[in-house]
C-alpha cells in the first residue's frame, strides 16, 4: 500500500511539474508592435494566403474555408474589421467550429493580434476561442483560451514564448483575425532577411 501511495505522489508531482513547464513556455503579454504585421489590406488572392507578414506567415483553414473580407460591406461575420477595412475570417458551416492555422517560415518568439467571431443581434455567441501553439518539430507546447463576447468588436491577445513557435491554430465558430503581429529572435530575423534577399535576386 505504501508503494502505491509513493507512486501516486510521484505521478502527481510530475503532472504538476509538466503543467508548470507548459505554462512557462507560453505567456500572455501586453500588446506589442512586432517586427512583422498583417492587416490583410494588401491581400490580392483569397485562394492563396501564403505570403502574409512580408513572407513570414501563411494561413490555411483546417476543415474550414478562409476568406479576406472587406468589413465595410455586408458579410457573414456581421462585423467590421478591427483595424483598417479587411479581416481574415473562417467558416466551417452553421454552428460548426472552424480552425484557422498560421504557419511561420521561421519560428517566432512573440505573436499576437485582435481576434473575434461572428456576432448576430440578439444571439448569444460569447465563448472561448482556443489557441494551440506548436514548435518547429510539430510538438504542442501549450494552449490558451481567449474569451470573446457576443458584442461586435475584437479582443487583443498577445503571447511570448520561451520555446519558439512555428505554428498556431485557433478555433471557434466563424473565427476572425486582424492586426496580426509577430517577432523573431535577432538571429532568426537575420536568417529570414538573408533568405528573402536571396529569393528576390
Amino acid at each position: 500500500m505504501e508503494t502505491v501511495l509513493k507512486r501516486m505522489v510521484v505521478v502527481l508531482v510530475l503532472a504538476v511539474a509538466a503543467a508548470q513547464l507548459e505554462a512557462a513556455m507560453i505567456k500572455r503579454v501586453a500588446p506589442f508592435e512586432g517586427t512583422f504585421f498583417e492587416g490583410f489590406e494588401q491581400v490580392t488572392n483569397n485562394a492563396a494566403l501564403t505570403n502574409l507578414m512580408a513572407g513570414l506567415a501563411s494561413c490555411a483553414g483546417v476543415d474550414a474555408d478562409l476568406t479576406v473580407q472587406n468589413g465595410n460591406y455586408f458579410n457573414l461575420w456581421d462585423q467590421h474589421a478591427f483595424e483598417g477595412a479587411h479581416f481574415l475570417g473562417g467558416a466551417a458551416g452553421y454552428g460548426t467550429p472552424a480552425t484557422i492555422e498560421i504557419t511561420f517560415a521561421m519560428p517566432v518568439r512573440k505573436f499576437g493580434g485582435v481576434f473575434g467571431h461572428r456576432v448576430r443581434p440578439g444571439v448569444e455567441s460569447a465563448g472561448e476561442t482556443e489557441f494551440v501553439f506548436y514548435d518547429a518539430r510539430g510538438r504542442e507546447i501549450g494552449r490558451d483560451h481567449v474569451f470573446i463576447d457576443s458584442l461586435p468588436g475584437g479582443v487583443g491577445a498577445y503571447w511570448q514564448f520561451t520555446r519558439k513557435v512555428k505554428r498556431v491554430t485557433f478555433t471557434y465558430v466563424h473565427p476572425m483575425a486582424d492586426a496580426l503581429t509577430a517577432s523573431l529572435s535577432p538571429v532568426q530575423l537575420q536568417k529570414f532577411q538573408r533568405a528573402t534577399r536571396g529569393a528576390s535576386q
